[in-house]
């Protein structure tokens, strides 16, 4: 019997998710991973020239976003070291002066940086306080998702490095922690399936395969499957893997996995940073 391992960047999924106008209930999350195992099974098939396989999906590892920089907006502290990085860099304090000067024609320019800064501040505080709220309501989700099923795990890595006043954030050390897992837990698994948009974990996919284990990668596509299912990947990680599983939006709707979202619901996903 062959096994096989999914991993899944939690914040790439979800946001794919998104993008192709889908949600899953966390009750269908495991219906879901085992349609997607399945399919890739068939795949897997036809790549060991069509011979017959018997296969186990042994585990799914979710790696999650777990935290995010603490910023206390209520501080003065806090507030003069972000005014001081306001009044040092160029942006966005070019941009914030250039809308308020636009707004208030003939007011001093020591007004404008002002005004510009008070905005500016309490647009980020608000930013934060949604970002940070997105992390909490996370756990929440992820706590169902794990309870949902005996063989998903969710692995909180991940962290959101933030720079207020610019609104980036910098996702750390999820990607590091699954590729390592792809590497280290290579043991228990004679394929693997990937669930990620993120080249960081090409070096780990070459060096397993080295090692003598198959590995495929899953790409979510909006709308119906064409009538000859091609082999192209739009990102680099279908490059280095042996095999693409290529599923389809229609077909997760058409199997009850997932639903359509219309434009009045939005999935919350990570992708909601911007």
């Amino acid at each position: 019997m062959f096994k096989g391992t999914i991993f899944v960047d939690g914040s790439n999924f979800l946001g794919s998710l998104s993008k192709v106008g889908i949600q899953i209930q966390i009750k269908d999350y495991e219906t879901f991973f085992r349609y997607v195992f399945d399919e890739s099974v068939k795949i897997w098939s036809e790549c060991l020239r069509g011979s017959s396989v018997t296969t186990l999906m042994n585990r799914v590892y979710w790696y999650a976003v777990g935290s995010i920089d603490i910023w206390d907006f209520n501080k003065p502290e806090t507030k003069q070291h972000l005014y001081e990085i306001f009044n040092k860099e160029k942006e966005p304090k070019k941009t914030y002066m250039n809308l308020i000067g636009k707004q208030n024609a003939g007011m001093p320019q020591n007004e404008v940086a002002q005004k510009a800064w008070d905005v500016l501040f309490e647009e980020t505080r608000a930013w934060y306080q949604k970002r940070k709220a997105n992390i909490d309501g996370f756990g929440n989700f992820y706590t169902g998702l794990q309870r949902s099923s005996d063989f998903i795990e969710v692995i909180s890595c991940g962290h959101w490095k933030i720079k207020p006043l610019t609104k980036v954030i910098l996702e750390k050390e999820l990607d590091t922690r699954m590729a390592v897992d792809i590497v280290t837990l290579e043991s228990i698994y004679d394929f693997a399936l990937i669930i990620s948009g993120d080249a960081d974990v090409i070096p780990s996919i070459e060096y397993i395969k080295k090692r003598g284990k198959h590995v495929g990668v899953v790409e979510l596509i909006k709308g119906f499957p064409p009538e000859r299912k091609g082999q192209q990947f739009s990102n680099r990680l279908g490059t280095v893997a042996d095999f693409v599983v290529k599923i389809y939006e229609m077909d997760l709707v058409k199997n009850g996995i997932a639903s359509q979202l219309t434009d009045d619901k939005v999935i919350k996903s990570y992708e909601d940073i911007d």
